[in-house]
């Protein structure tokens, strides 16, 4: 809710009376709803439109939400206009030391005088009077806007900004200039009514919140939450009626040429290309229904004897049960020591997958592939021969 710029540059009602130099003031007002909503409300109406104030709080109360924590507050000012600027700032109380409220920070903000601008500071301002002249900005009677806009840049780099006085129980912004003009010395002091605050730090909450989140419960609710997304892209298959082995033969005619990265043809259109020439395939791809507990059943006994023959297995799921899909999934990994992939529409027809439960080997010297379908009424799975 905070303006910084606005802060550092304050209010016209605070300009100084000398052209070449100026002091502005800032306040900071720390509150806390045991103040009372009444005390809050006339503190914030009394500077209401001051971009040169704001109100810093500590945190909330309650175990809900910020905006539920913050109720009280936000009651009172969403109808105020203009908006007091209002933050939630623990570091700020940190710095500080302020233990009570209301307490008041006033800070000092004293410009340079243009005149006395150092070597740099009048190169930067030739440049940035260059720079506008250069865009074709309008030029004044009396000043250029590049004038304008190079004294501007060079006024906001030589402000400085200081806390001159704290107190607590004090809220009368013009007591307080006063006081800091007579050369108070910067000691917090407690002049008027105070009250503890009430709110725990947000820093704190947020720790505690933090420390209570069950992280890998979240990480399995968002695999979940994934992979029962997935079920749009689920590739249906019925149920092998009956074990079947059949060859395929992966080879595709091609209907264009294939043009390599240095622009030479690799393969001409209507050439006959096989992947086997390319890469041969190592792995036994099982293919299975994961909804089904007797498929499940089936292909661990496959993978069980895959594995015990020291051949590495690739498992293709065409679906997963309606929900748990990712507890489906993490059980198989860690029974099978293998990781489970959906089967997508380009496998499908790559290893032309008709039925479940389907197991691919490849026949790498004769360059096809045996695709074996199996019946759950097989004797090879039931015995596990």
């Amino acid at each position: 809710m905070e303006n910084e710029q606005s802060l550092a540059l304050g209010s016209k009602e605070q300009s100084a009376a000398n052209p070449e130099t100026e002091t502005k003031w800032l306040i900071t007002f720390f509150i806390s709803e045991s103040m009372g909503k009444e005390k809050v409300k006339v503190l914030i109406d009394a500077y209401a439109g001051d971009n040169t104030v704001r109100f810093v709080l500590k945190g909330f109360n309650g175990k809900g939400t910020i905006n539920e924590g913050l109720k009280w507050l936000l009651d009172l000012v969403l109808k105020m206009n203009p908006q007091p600027n209002i933050l939630l700032d623990p570091e700020l109380f940190q710095r500080y030391g302020v233990t009570v409220v209301p307490t008041m920070l006033l800070e000092r903000v004293d410009g340079v005088p243009i005149e006395k601008q150092s070597l740099v500071e009048q190169k930067i301002s030739k440049t940035l009077k260059n720079l506008g002249t250069a865009l074709g900005l309008v030029e004044d009677k009396s000043k250029t806007a590049a004038d304008q806009i190079a004294q501007e840049a060079v006024a906001k780099k030589t402000l400085t900004r200081r806390p001159a006085l704290i107190v607590s129980g004090v809220t009368s912004r013009e007591w307080a200039i006063e006081k800091a003009e007579e050369g108070a010395e910067f000691n917090q002091k407690t002049l008027g009514e105070v009250f503890e605050i009430s709110e725990r730090d947000i820093q704190e909450i947020a720790k505690e919140r933090v420390a209570r989140i069950d992280w890998e419960r979240k990480k399995e609710e968002a695999l979940n939450r994934f992979w029962e997304r997935q079920q749009d892209h689920y590739v249906s298959l019925p149920l092998a009626q009956e074990s079947t082995e059949r060859i395929v033969d992966p080879s595709i005619v091609l209907n264009r040429d294939v043009y390599g990265a240095d622009g030479s043809i690799v393969f001409k259109a209507g050439q006959k290309f096989n992947p086997f020439d390319r890469m041969p395939l190592t792995k036994t791809v099982i293919v299975f229904n994961a909804s089904m507990s007797k498929e499940v059943e089936a292909v661990a006994k496959l993978v069980n004897e895959e594995q015990s023959q020291n051949r590495n297995v690739l498992l293709l799921v065409t679906e997963f049960k309606s929900s748990g899909a990712f507890e489906q999934i993490k059980s198989m990994n860690e029974s099978w020591r293998e990781p489970v992939y959906l089967l997508t529409p380009e496998l499908k027809e790559r290893f032309q997958i008709r039925a479940t439960p389907t197991v691919v080997r490849a026949d790498n010297k004769k360059r096809v592939f045996k695709v074996e379908e199996i019946s759950l009424l097989s004797e090879k799975i039931v015995n596990g021969e």
